[in-house]
């Protein structure tokens, strides 16, 4: 999980933010998982501001968000970097730990 500094009270707390994408299919069936575990995971950053956006692919709605080069589903992303199918809660954290030490959050 991503340690940070502790904050001194008597300053303003400079909260460090994310996205994370979930990329699914209402035809996929590991993907309702892959949410959940993404959520579940960046529910323990706390000290994190962090957004999850879920980008069906299937719909038309989100496809200036596709990536070209998305080679399955469920796909998580986060930064630079991918996991492709369900991740666990250990391997959302620590993309999301190294998307925020990058700064390619």
């Amino acid at each position: 999980m991503c340690k940070t500094a502790p904050q001194n009270e008597d300053r303003p707390r400079n909260v460090p933010s994310i996205v994370v994408r979930v990329y699914t299919s209402s035809e996929c069936v590991f993907c309702d998982e892959a949410i959940e575990v993404v959520n579940r995971a960046t529910d323990d950053l706390s000290d994190v501001d962090r957004v999850v956006q879920v980008i069906d692919i299937g719909s038309g709605d989100d496809s200036a968000l596709i990536p070209s080069d998305l080679a399955a589903i469920p796909t998580v992303e986060a930064g630079c970097r991918r996991i492709v199918g369900v991740p666990t809660i250990d391997e959302v954290q620590q993309l999301v730990c190294e998307a925020l030490m990058t700064g390619r959050g």
